[in-house]
């Protein structure tokens, strides 16, 4: 599948490699992005040759949020074909509820990392924020380099988190400790406390991530 824009999507040796490919904006998620995610995502899962899928970023960082760019994240075509219920008219200046379906709409692309049937690794180096952390956190597995900074930082103004995958990783105490103050923590912190698998030096990343594929 070579017809991506915002991702890079490579098999090799058992493997779906899927690479954020925004580093320019440090891989931050719009919906365009999510939807090529989404779809590659199921390409693997459906690909007898693909045993697991590392999930990783281009340039810098992981991934380092959300992108709030304005008129970015339209909704997709919806109702009749060529049709969105959310664009134009009544819903050029967006309400709150435009917001929120925009948010539903995309937790059902990232939940692709959580209901498919292959593994996922998700290989973290750099920021990996707020919206990286949804993303991230949805994988089977999580390795970070040691000096990875990983945190939801706008938690401290938006209330509740879009997704609560940190309860399901580190437990309560920490889950709350992050999420009520959107502090961050460098990945060797997270590994300690359960929030990623395992960390390693930056430059040794790549080689435990794949390794671990290896096995599978």
């Amino acid at each position: 599948m070579d017809d991506f824009e915002h991702i890079v999507y490579q098999t090799e040796d058992g493997r779906a490699r899927i690479t954020l490919n925004r580093p320019a904006k440090r891989n931050a998620l719009s919906l365009p992005l999510l939807e090529e995610l989404n779809q590659a995502l199921w390409e693997a899962d459906n690909d007898k040759d693909v045993h697991c899928v590392i999930l990783r970023g281009a340039g810098p960082s992981f991934c380092a949020g959300y992108d709030l760019t304005p008129g970015l994240n339209s909704p997709p075509a919806g109702g009749r074909p060529g049709r969105s219920y959310r664009e134009g008219g009544i819903y050029a200046d967006p309400t709150i509820d435009d917001d929120i379906w925009r948010l539903e709409y995309s937790q059902r692309l990232r939940m692709a990392l959580f209901d498919m049937h292959k593994p996922s690794i998700a290989q973290v180096h750099g920021h990996c924020l707020a919206g990286g952390t949804d993303i991230a956190l949805l994988c089977d597995m999580v390795i970070a380099a040691d000096d990875a900074i990983i945190g939801f930082p706008p938690a401290r103004d938006l209330g509740s988190l879009p997704n609560q995958m940190w309860l399901y990783n580190c437990g309560p105490q920490w889950a709350k400790r992050l999420v009520l103050t959107g502090d961050t923590i460098t990945g060797a912190e997270a590994a300690v406390i359960g929030l990623v698998m395992k960390s390693v030096p930056s430059h040794l990343l790549e080689a435990e991530v794949e390794g671990l594929a290896d096995r599978m």
